[in-house]
């Protein structure tokens, strides 16, 4: 509410509903793109509380309400899908138009349920978002925990050769091929033997597993590697992969261990 120069915040109402507004974009943002990319809970609820933090100082400080108004709209919703999809770069733009569809959508209903319930709307608002939140938010960690343990079915493709196979999805194989900045996945030798051609060229590229001192791994570039999710299919063009001993993959259901960066 705005008295003269002089503006009053109810937090009840302004802080947690944006808040919750916020998160709630954010994680259907988040949900949207499936196993594309893997976004905590905690960075969620992190940006959209320091969101709603800029909006109320952005508030005080700006000097008219018109020049607030422009940055929540133009600035606020790019800038959080930036931070929010960081890594996944060729993503954002499609984030950004998600974001602000999830935010007309969600503002809209809101605002109907305010004209429907009048004063009091304004806490069925903050339990409405409030359940919102819950339930996307455990999805969300309910999809990230499932995917940190899934073993995915894997087709690889090199020239005219094709082999299925299983990967397992490591969160800690952040392994990159220092002269392409690509994320390399590690393969059994045993697959790599039937899918490549003798005298391929090899690479080598440092690596270090936990107690182990650094060491060079050979590394092959294939045309293709398919990886089907639940839900969706990745493609990826011209993937390193590094060859591991088969004795890695001694009674493992998979053969492959992806890195970090497929989702």
């Amino acid at each position: 509410m705005i008295l003269g120069n002089t503006y009053v915040f109810y937090g009840d109402v302004y802080f947690v509903s944006n808040f919750l507004i916020k998160a709630s974009t954010l994680f259907l943002i988040t949900i949207s793109f499936g196993k594309r990319i893997e976004v905590s809970v905690r960075k969620v609820l992190s940006l959209a509380c320091a969101a709603t933090i800029a909006e109320i100082i952005g508030l005080c400080v700006l000097p008219s309400y018109v020049f607030f108004v422009v940055f929540v709209n133009l600035f606020e919703v790019p800038f959080l899908v930036y931070l929010l999809l960081a890594k996944k770069g060729e993503i954002i733009g499609k984030g950004i138009i998600r974001g602000y569809v999830f935010t007309v959508i969600i503002n809209g209903v809101l605002e109907i349920l305010w004209n429907y319930f009048g004063e009091t709307g304004s806490y069925f608002m903050i339990i409405v978002l409030s359940c919102i939140s819950v339930v996307l938010s455990a999805m969300m960690y309910a999809s990230n925990c499932k995917r940190k343990k899934g073993v995915f079915n894997i087709v690889l493709k090199h020239m005219e050769e094709e082999i299925e196979t299983c990967g397992f999805y490591d969160s800690g194989n952040c392994l990159k091929d220092p002269y392409t900045n690509k994320g390399v996945h590690i393969i059994s030798e045993s697959i790599m033997e039937k899918m490549i051609p003798k005298g391929m060229n090899k690479v080598l590229i440092p690596y270090q597993t936990l107690g182990v001192s650094e060491d060079l791994i050979e590394v092959v570039y294939i045309d293709e590697v398919v990886i089907y999710g639940e839900k969706d299919i990745v493609r990826q063009h011209k993937i390193p992969l590094g060859i591991a001993k088969e004795e890695m993959f001694l009674n493992k259901s998979y053969k492959m261990i992806l890195n970090e960066e497929v989702f």
